[in-house]
């Protein structure tokens, strides 16, 4: 790993968070916050479905919201993972 590396280590070499989704997931909330971990420093998260969830667990409405996390991720540099 070189110098600028160091200073600046790529997604797989930063902190991932347990990401707790116990809410009604709505996209643009579950964006903000997406946008709010990479700018906090982190490499990514993992998605973790938590009692008190609203959205229905494993829902078409679920899966847009993984979806668009996804992609955000794809876009942004940042590494997505279920965790349940």
């Amino acid at each position: 790993m070189d110098h600028a590396s160091f200073l600046h280590p790529p997604a797989a070499y930063r902190g991932i968070p347990l990401w707790s989704w116990n809410d009604r997931l709505e996209r643009g909330e579950v964006l903000r916050q997406l946008q709010a971990l990479q700018q906090g420093g982190f490499g990514g998260a993992f998605l973790h479905p938590r009692p008190g969830i609203w959205t229905p667990f494993l829902s078409a409405e679920w899966f847009a919201m993984v979806e668009a996390c996804v992609e955000y991720g794809r876009h942004n540099g940042l590494q997505l993972w279920g965790y349940d």
